[in-house]
């Protein structure tokens, strides 16, 4: 399907001037994302023509092509003065070599402005182009031929009234080869997906444009000094959030990739119950779709009276591959950040790290994100319905509170991280600056070592910088697996350029299944997000983190890393098994095969007589004492070194007068191995 859509937007950095017509093909749209007055678009409608001034050829230079959407309902090409002075745009013309549309009226286009031509003015704003655009029936232009913008290729000449090209963009199998682009063609278009150039930079080759979906944020980062929270998962992660929701009162908003957690949904539920405005977005297009448990889930919270809203492709346009984010607002003050989705699975099993933090603007911050993501005039943005998803009554009941636990406090500075806005830029750079560490631990890795954040990564060893590099090992562990890889290809780095770095999978010892968490610790910074190590998530993905600034955080985080890099961090479990009364002479089997680690027992050694000086070894011991008390310690020790201690206390009774026993020649008498094992023999053991 082939169609022309264009809009104009009009931007000055500061202070923000707009310029209008007040006829009705070029429409103000208030923004109905953003609650903050510097986002706030004015809705008063101006004159777009503006002063009519001298129209040459110096006049346009600077006049640039900014986005090209070719293949979807509403197409658009949008222009910018990239200048240093006001551009007249009356004469200038756009050319796909079929057709021709030219500005017939003076319009100005100040130093920063943008202007959009579109065919639907509607569509334009379902995809949340919220400023002035122009129609391509307007007045202000006119049309020759047929200016439609082919699906596979194509390409967009802008022209001065002196039939000078001023700017091109070529894509797709078009076969244009002249002056005003170089080399090949930018690749095709996705449906739905624009062409945006890459800033201000114009090489009139393909390498100075991304391919984007329109639409999408682009904010940047900000900063400030906060009080924060951390907490390890599965330790605490339920807990935490449970007492978030319990103590809110006004309002909660959670943007999740998926949730179906009982024990948070119904809170969830009660507090939507007692009168807390709740709002969730969730992915409505997960890998593998909602599965039963999440459907169920939503059903309930749909039951309670909560704003459901799912974010799902409608005609092959979604802004983001998927809303993969983890977070919650509480009340506008208080904002959860976490690695881990809200399923019960990843709450019981999952190695993950979370944080809160106590500060209205970065709750603002994040409110802004959500508004605009979650907005229902979004074409992709469908509010959920309980006839869609399987509906559960909801009793009116207060669960068992958590209760105001005191936790760890940090004061960080704090600063967002989002994606595809701006997280590989900012992580790349903060690697690039790293001093001392850098300990990551990740889900996977699935890029190259060409790519620019390994790169960095590598460059970091090579300058003296200790690197450690934690993968999964549960999804992952297959030899040839991405994991295994990309571990043996930084090992043979390390060792071969004699630097330190250093990487492995984790363990299967440790008390959780998945290595979930996309963590990352360089120097006295701490990144606890969303964001897996693949390109998806860094461009395609509505991901959500923080950068959070401390070094007493950085240790707090630190002590998990390295325990999570142990391969075994767990000692021995040690019992003692035998006979704790006994009279004098009588025989004592010491067992300690009741004792038990996770990846097995190297050694038992005993202290039968509380010297301090270890006397036998083995699982099985037997000794007699004389009469009185005796502390008896076994030391167990696993393969990978941990030890552990338990002791026993013997009381040995003076000699039975009816039994035998044994003369004792010293105060203990061990009994030689081959007793043992014909005691082994006989007890079947």
């Amino acid at each position: 399907m082939r169609g022309l859509c264009c809009f104009l937007a009009v931007i000055l950095i500061f202070p923000t001037v707009q310029l209008g017509l007040p006829s009705s093909p070029i429409e103000q749209i208030d923004s109905p994302i953003f609650d903050n007055s510097e986002f706030i678009m004015d809705s008063q409608k101006q004159d777009l023509v503006g002063t009519v001034s001298v129209n040459d050829q110096e006049n346009q230079t600077g006049l640039l092509i900014r986005e090209v959407c070719p293949s979807f309902t509403a197409e658009f090409v949008t222009l910018m003065n990239n200048g240093e002075c006001e551009i007249d745009l009356k004469g200038i013309y756009l050319t796909d070599g079929e057709g021709t549309i030219t500005f017939n009226e003076n319009v100005i286009l100040n130093e920063g402005q943008i202007l959009t031509i579109c065919s639907n003015m509607s569509t334009i704003r379902q995809m949340g182009i919220v400023d002035r655009a122009v129609e391509l029936e307007s007045r202000y232009l006119l049309s020759k031929g047929t200016f439609r913008l082919a699906d596979k290729g194509d390409e967009v000449l802008m022209f001065s009234p002196l039939n000078n090209l001023l700017d091109a963009f070529v894509y797709g199998i078009s076969e244009f080869s002249d002056e005003g682009w170089k080399g090949s063609p930018f690749p095709k278009l996705d449906r739905g997906h624009s062409a945006l150039r890459n800033g201000d930079f114009d090489t009139d080759c393909a390498e100075d444009w991304k391919a984007t979906v329109p639409g999408r944020s682009s904010l940047s980062c900000s900063s400030g000094w906060y009080s924060v929270e951390p907490f390890i998962i599965p330790v605490e992660g339920r807990e935490r959030l449970i007492r978030e929701i319990d103590f809110s009162s006004r309002t909660i908003l959670m943007a999740l990739y998926k949730i179906n957690d009982p024990a948070i949904v119904d809170r969830l539920c009660q507090s939507s119950l007692r009168g807390v405005n709740v709002t969730i977005l969730v992915e409505g297009q997960p890998v593998a779709g909602i599965d039963e448990a999440e459907r169920d889930s939503l059903g309930k919270l749909l039951a309670s009276g909560i704003d459901v809203r799912l974010l799902q492709s409608h005609d092959g346009y979604k802004r983001y591959q998927y809303i993969h984010c983890k977070y919650a607002i509480f009340d506008g003050h208080r904002t959860c950040v976490l690695s881990e989705n809200l399923i019960t699975f990843s709450l019981d099993s999952n190695r993950g790290w979370g944080v809160l933090v106590e500060s209205d603007e970065l709750a603002r911050y994040f409110s802004r994100i959500f508004n605009e993501d979650s907005d229902l005039s979004r074409m992709d943005v469908k509010r959920a319905l309980k006839e869609d998803f399987k509906v559960n009554v909801i009793q009116d009941r207060t669960g068992t509170p958590i209760g105001n636990i005191e936790h760890q406090k940090f004061s960080c500075l704090v600063r967002p991280i989002l994606s595809p806005d701006f997280s590989f830029e900012l992580i790349h750079d903060i690697i690039s600056n790293a001093q001392e560490v850098i300990l990551i631990e990740q889900l996977y890795c699935d890029l190259t070592l060409e790519n620019e954040l390994l790169r960095a990564i590598l460059d970091a060893a090579k300058r003296g910088i200790k690197v450690r590099f934690l993968l999964d090992s549960s999804f992952f562990a297959q030899s040839g697996s991405s994991n295994q890889d990309l571990v043996e290809k930084l090992n043979t780095i390390g060792a071969s350029e004699n630097i330190d770095l250093q990487a492995r999978m984790v363990s299967s010892y440790h008390e959780f299944s998945v290595l979930h968490n996309k963590g990352v610790i360089i120097d006295d910074h701490v990144i606890v997000s969303s964001i897996n190590w693949c390109e998806a998530a860094f461009l395609e993905n509505r991901e959500a983190g923080l950068i959070l600034s401390s070094a007493s955080l950085a240790d707090f985080f630190s002590r998990s890393y390295w325990n999570d890099w142990n391969i075994d961090p767990y000692p021995p479990v040690v019992n003692i098994d035998a006979s704790e009364k006994v009279h004098e002479g009588e025989m004592i089997l010491f067992s300690g095969r009741n004792s038990s680690d996770n990846a097995g027992i190297s050694e038992y050694i005993w202290d039968l007589d509380g010297d301090g000086v270890f006397d036998q070894t083995g699982s099985l011991v037997l000794a007699a004492f004389p009469e009185g008390v005796y502390t008896v310690l076994l030391r167990v020790t696993d393969i990978y070194n941990n030890s552990a201690e338990a002791t026993k206390i013997i009381q040995v009774l003076p000699k039975s007068e009816s039994g035998i026993g044994l003369i004792l020649l010293s105060p203990i008498i061990m009994v030689p191995p081959l007793l043992i094992w014909l005691l082994k023999k006989i007890k079947g053991r």
